[in-house]
Order: structure tokens, then C-alpha cells, then sequence
């Protein structure tokens, strides 16, 4: 019944709308240049003599205004900088007019002189943000050129009611207004883009190059005509376009040290851009290039007492017994090769002023290879807070090469029908992947070592040794033993097929009561996958019915000429942490000798796979009315969303009695389910005064 009612509603409305949309109807659409250059003068303000009606031109200096019923009126046109001129209009009924408006720079002669590069794009992002029916944020190129921002998260770092979550010192993830990065949507050119994340549903920004970006539209409050699943709200990255004028071309190279790891990074850029006619073309490439490395050290606490108060009967000492000790002291070091390659091309055809078809593709690879070596300090059996009789020592590096890629493409047309009506359909395509080809982890680790904590200097804790004999197992290295050895292969992969259409009507009730009906849906087909692959050992034996010699597994014949030995600055030390490479070479030399490690690798390979189906069914009613300074919009939207989940359970089934025996189980599962939502919406606009919106 719901639905009957809303289709009714919808078509009603719609009926209505488009009989009011019908009369009288003399518009102007013109442009506005520098008198001297015919360069397009974006921001001009446009005025109909004797009422309260006008507007702005935009980026390429065009304006349009609509249902003047005068026959004969006068435009006033002004913009800072430049003489204001008059422009006669004569009409006949339902007329269009097409002036090309030059206005004359100002000869005022001023003492001092300021020159400033040309600001066009900022200006129509300001002008986009002031007029925006909802609170947006707009951040254009020209913005972006001006701060040393690598990609896109950063870039929105500068937004009010932005926060960003970094990896490794750069900017990944995006939170706006201090919700979950998951309650936003992320949109390239207008539509939403898949996630490579396997975890998560939203998408690490830093894989967008700042170099690719025209505009970033940072919108606060949805409208109906927004996909509903961004709770916090919605951001868009949109892709440069060609300009009218002088083919455009832009070329940059970049470079620089850095000084902790002592290494280089490079970037490059490349942007043309033409009109040709009709036709325009617009590429952009960008690469950069990152050797870069972190040093970090972290801790673990908790509240408890130490040895000798939790072992008294002196209820005197209860009062006491609470500290703050620690559970885990860990030195890192990374090195890291980031790598990021950006492609984007734009094409549109403007068949003639009211008809244009666009194509706009973007690809994006993000590569990050990652090593990481260790040493964790497990404490426990605390004698007082800052002396541990027991700690174990763990020495182990990771090393992984993560490798993402983002495209889209976007195919569509905007037309401007009879009575100025506005129809735009679009269909879109986005795939994202991301592949872990050869990860590995693997460690070695002792026990039963005595350490206190210097704090002489509070920030910067040091570890000692209690005595001697604790000194000399520490670097005891052939007593350390195998703890374990990992290998993964890991992919992820999701795409969005989606169309939608959407079809505005304009209309005028009366002098400075204008407004629009808008009415539309749209489709999205979403699958993600995600597949695991792993092998895990837990032990290394010698076993005898091989012919082959055993050899020893040693920690010392697995290290490197690493050494670390000024750690943040303040001589904290890394050293003889198993390398990489060489324990891929001692595994293919010794591969019979590893257990492999059943039940973990059947739950690595199987417990996080899954496959999941989304279709997602919208449509929405729109209505926007201008009273005088009020702007007042409301609208419904309906949203159906119906989705399969295929994952699986995979565990070791246990044989009674045995804390380690049973049965390796693997159960599929799959959840369907559907669900509809009705979602009302308001809002009210205020224009104090041209440049004030309450």
C-alpha cells in the first residue's frame, strides 16, 4: 500500500508540475568575458533592472536566467575590477536571447599594485559552496596546488568538520564530522566507488593522486536526490575537464630527501586539455614515487598488584596493590616504497548549447611494500612496578607488498529541454582489487629474562637487564626458538554496475517565487569477494626419512647486516631480527622439515573468504521553492536494499578429551535479506545577505 501511494504521489506531482511549467517564457543565456583577452569572467553578478532577481556566472563565465516575463528589461552586469555596463533586452513571446557580454577593465590609478595568479576555479568552488541548496565545502585545483598535499585524504585535511586517519604519516582515511569513516559515501565524478578494502565498506583516499583532482565537493547534509547510505554525509572527487580557450597544458616534476631514512622521492604530473569545437578532450597522468620508513616504539599497560602484594594475607596492603604496570614494550622499524600512478581522461560532445554527452574515466594503483622488524618485550611477574622477574623476548619482521587499484568509468548525457527542463541519465562502472601476493611473517623468541625500567627521563623509558646472567640470555641467540612461520596470498576484488536518471522541472509562481521539481532513480548492482590463501608452520623437526641432511634452524643464520642502533633519535637498538629473503631461502631449501600447522591454516585460508551481493533500488520526489531570501526544500526517498551473503566457518573440531586433536570443519553459510526504507526529508535556507546563510 506504501508503494502504491508513493507511485501515486510521485506521478501526480509530476503531472502538475510540468502544467505550471508551461506559459510565458523569454530566458537569457549569455557569457560574460574580459573585455581585453575574452577570458571568461567567473563570479559576475548578474541583475534584472527594477526587481530583486539575478545571479553569477559560473567557472566559464555563463549565466541563464529563466521565466522573464518582462518584453523589455535591462541587465545590469558587475564584477570587481571592471566597469559595470547595461545590456537592453527586447524580447518577443517565449524568446531566447544569447548576448556576449565584454566588460571594460577599471582605469583607476592606484599607488600600489597587487598582482595575483588567476583564482577562476576557487572562485566557482566559493560560488558553488555560497549557493549550494545543503552546507557543502568546495575545494578547487588551484587551492590544492597552493599546499604540498600528496593525495586526496590529505587534500580534504583542510576541510572544516574533516578528520583524517594517517598510515605511516599520510593521510588515508577520511572521517567527517567525527563519525566512522564507514557512514560516509566516497564519490569520483557524481557516482560511488568501489572499496578494495577486504575488512571495511569505505575506501582509503590516499590511492587518488592530488594531482588528478579539479574540484572536492565535501557535502555536510544530504538532499534526496543523494544515496541515503551516507549517514555523515557525502564526499565527490572530481576529475579535471577541458576549458574553453587555448589548449591547456601543464607539466611538473618534484622531488625531495628524506632525512630519517635517508633516501629520495619523486613525482611527476602531466595535464593537457582542448576544446576543439564541439569536442573536448581532457588527459591527466601523475606519478609518484616514495622511500620512506617510520620509527615507533609502543607500549602495553594494565592495573593490578605486583608479586609480594598479591601473595600477602595483609589485608592492610589492599589499598595499595592497584598500579599501573606494564605488559608489553615493543621497538619498530619500518621501510616502506610507496608508489602511486593516476590516469584520467574526460571526453564531452556538445551536440549543441542544450545537449552535451560526457565519457570520463579514471585509474588508480597504490602500491605499498612494507618491511617491519621487531622486538617485543612480554613482561609479567612484576616485583615492584618498574622490575619484571619474567619477560619474554620476541624478535620477527613482516614483510608484505599490498598492491590496490581503483577505476571507474562514467558514461552519460545532459539535455535542456522545451521550457527549460532538465533531464541527465547516466550508467557507471567501478571495479576495485586488492591483491597481497607474498606476505610473510616469521619469529623467534626466549623466555624467563629479568628486566627493570629505567623512567630517569619519564618519556623515554629504557629497558635494563636485573643481572648479568639476564644480559647474556638475551643475546644468547642460539637459544631462542622457531615461534612460528607465515606465508598469505590474499585478494579482494568488488564491483558497481550502476544507471540512474533524473529529470528537473522549473517553475515560477510569481515574482521572486521561483523554484524546481525534481524527480528521479536509480539501480546499483554491487559484488565483493574476498579469498585467502595461506600456509602456516608452527614447528621445525628433524625428520629422518628424508635423505636429505637436516639443518639446523638458528636465528644467528638468518639476520642480516641490519642495525638499527639510534632508534627515534635516543639509541634505542634493533638488531638480529630474521630477514626476509633469507628465511624464503631456507624455507625452499628445507621445506619437508616445517609442520604445517593444520588447523590455523584452515581457518586462515576459509574463515575470512566470502561472497556478498548487493542491489540496491532508489527513486525520490524533490521540491525546492524560493521566497524571496528563503529557500525551502523537501522530499521523499524510497530505498530498497537486497543483499546475499555467501561466507564460511572454518574450525578444528575437537575430539573429546583432546586440548589439541579433531576434525577440520568447513561450513558454508549464506544470509539473504531485504530491506525498505521511506526517508522524509527538510530543509530551510536563509540569504541574510548575498554573502550570509543562515
Amino acid at each position: 500500500m506504501v508503494k502504491q501511494l508513493f507511485l501515486f504521489t510521485f506521478l501526480s506531482i509530476l503531472t502538475g508540475f510540468i502544467g505550471m511549467a508551461h506559459g510565458q517564457n523569454n530566458s537569457i543565456q549569455g557569457i560574460v568575458l574580459d573585455g581585453k583577452n575574452n577570458e571568461p569572467l567567473p563570479g559576475a553578478t548578474i541583475l534584472l533592472t527594477g526587481t530583486s532577481t539575478g545571479t553569477v556566472t559560473d567557472s566559464e563565465g555563463k549565466f541563464e536566467m529563466q521565466k522573464i516575463r518582462q518584453t523589455k528589461t535591462t541587465l545590469q552586469i558587475s564584477f570587481v575590477g571592471y566597469e559595470a555596463m547595461s545590456y537592453v533586452c527586447d524580447f518577443t513571446d517565449n524568446m531566447l536571447l544569447k548576448p556576449t557580454i565584454r566588460l571594460t577593465p577599471s582605469n583607476t590609478n592606484l599607488e600600489e599594485v597587487v598582482v595575483s595568479q588567476s583564482t577562476r576555479g576557487q572562485v566557482k568552488a566559493m560560488l558553488e559552496q555560497r549557493t549550494a541548496i545543503n552546507i557543502k565545502n568546495v575545494v578547487s585545483s588551484e587551492q590544492i596546488r597552493q599546499f604540498p598535499d600528496l593525495n586526496a585524504a590529505e587534500v580534504m585535511q583542510r576541510i572544516p568538520g574533516i578528520t583524517v586517519q594517517r598510515d605511516q604519516g599520510e593521510g588515508r582515511y577520511v572521517q567527517l564530522r567525527g563519525t566512522p569513516p564507514e557512514l560516509t559515501n566516497f564519490n569520483v565524478n557524481g557516482e560511488q566507488i568501489s572499496s578494495p578494502e577486504g575488512n571495511v565498506r569505505y575506501v582509503g583516499m590516499d590511492i587518488i593522486a592530488a594531482d588528478q583532482i579539479e574540484y572536492i565537493e565535501v557535502t555536510k547534509v544530504l538532499t534526496p536526490d543523494m544515496d541515503a547510505d551516507g549517514i555523515a554525509g557525502n564526499v565527490n572527487v572530481i576529475t579535471k575537464t577541458a576549458k574553453e580557450g587555448d589548449p591547456e597544458i601543464t607539466a611538473s616534476l618534484a622531488g625531495g630527501y628524506n632525512n630519517l631514512m635517508q633516501t629520495g622521492n619523486y613525482q611527476g604530473q602531466f595535464t593537457y586539455g582542448q576544446r576543439y569545437k564541439k569536442l573536448g578532450f581532457q588527459v591527466n597522468a601523475s606519478y609518484y614515487l616514495n622511500n620512506q620508513g617510520s620509527h615507533n616504539m609502543e607500549y602495553d599497560y594494565t592495573r593490578g598488584p605486583t608479586l609480594s602484594q598479591a601473595q600477602s594475607n595483609d589485608s592492610t596492603v589492599g589499598a595499595e596493590n592497584f598500579h599501573l604496570l606494564y605488559t608489553g614494550i615493543e621497538y619498530r622499524h619500518y621501510t616502506l616504497t610507496r608508489k602511486r600512478i593516476g590516469l584520467s581522461a574526460n571526453i564531452d560532445y556538445r551536440i549543441n548549447d542544450r545537449n552535451i554527452i560526457y565519457l570520463r574515466g579514471m585509474y588508480n594503483n597504490f602500491t605499498d611494500d612494507e618491511t617491519r622488524r621487531r622486538i617485543s618485550h612480554n613482561l609479567s611477574d612484576a616485583n615492584e612496578p618498574l622490575v619484571y622477574r619474567s619477560t619474554g623476548l620476541d624478535r620477527d619482521i613482516r614483510d608484505r607488498l599490498k598492491i590496490q587499484e581503483i577505476s571507474t568509468i562514467n558514461l552519460g548525457a545532459e539535455h535542456s529541454m522545451v521550457n527549460d527542463i532538465k533531464l541527465d541519465y547516466e550508467i557507471a562502472y567501478s571495479l576495485a582489487t586488492d591483491h597481497v601476493p607474498d606476505y610473510i611473517s616469521t619469529g623467534f623468541g626466549r623466555g624467563l629474562i629479568g628486566i627493570q625500567i629505567d623512567k630517569s627521563d619519564p618519556e623515554w623509558p629504557v629497558v635494563h637487564y636485573i643481572n648479568e646472567e639476564d644480559s647474556l640470555n638475551a643475546i644468547h641467540y642460539s637459544s631462542y626458538s622457531f615461534d612460528g612461520l607465515t606465508f598469505r596470498n590474499n585478494s579482494v576484488r568488488d564491483e558497481n554496475y550502476t544507471s540512474k536518471i533524473n529529470l528537473t522541472i522549473p517553475y515560477v509562481l510569481g515574482e521572486n517565487q521561483s523554484g524546481f521539481l525534481k524527480l528521479g532513480g536509480k539501480v546499483r548492482m554491487k559484488t565483493k569477494t574476498r579469498d585467502n590463501q595461506a600456509q602456516v608452520f608452527s614447528e621445525y623437526e628433524k625428520i629422518s626419512i628424508y635423505a636429505q641432511p637436516y639443518e639446523p634452524l638458528a636465528l644467528a643464520d638468518l639476520v642480516s647486516d641490519f642495525h638499527e642502533t639510534n632508534l627515534l633519535n635516543h639509541a634505542y637498538d634493533i638488531a638480529m631480527v630474521p630477514d626476509a629473503d633469507l628465511m624464503r631461502e631456507f624455507y625452499t631449501r628445507n621445506l619437508q622439515h616445517f609442520k604445517y600447522d593444520e588447523p590455523e591454516t584452515w581457518e586462515d585460508n576459509y574463515q575470512e573468504d566470502y561472497l556478498a551481493n548487493e542491489h540496491i533500488y532508489a527513486a525520490y520526489a524533490m521540491i525546492r521553492q524560493n521566497i524571496n531570501g528563503f529557500m525551502i526544500l523537501g522530499g521523499l526517498r524510497y530505498e530498497r536494499t537486497d543483499f546475499i551473503y555467501n561466507t564460511q566457518n572454518a574450525y578444528l573440531d575437537l575430539l573429546k578429551g583432546s586440548p589439541t586433536r579433531g576434525t577440520l570443519v568447513k561450513k558454508d553459510s549464506t544470509a539473504s535479506r531485504s530491506l525498505a526504507f521511506l526517508l522524509p526529508q527538510v530543509q530551510v535556507k536563509y540569504a541574510l545577505n548575498a554573502r550570509t546563510n543562515l
